[in-house]
């Protein structure tokens, strides 16, 4: 995800974040994920996704 790496998170540290976000990421099979459903629509807004990551590593203590 760009926005991750724009923000300065590891790999490891994205896992994180996503392992952290139950009611925003979950698995799906491939037939579902591949055919989008479920998925909420965007609005193409990233600062809401960047203020979320800027939290997460604030509260992680990670520069």
């Amino acid at each position: 995800m760009l926005v991750a790496e724009q923000t300065g998170l590891t790999q490891t540290q994205f896992n994180d974040l996503i392992n952290s976000r139950p009611d925003y990421f979950r698995l799906e099979n491939a037939s579902d994920n591949m055919g989008h459903y479920n998925e909420k629509p965007g609005n193409g807004d990233l600062q809401d996704i960047i203020n979320d990551i800027n939290e997460f590593k604030r509260k992680r203590g990670i520069r």
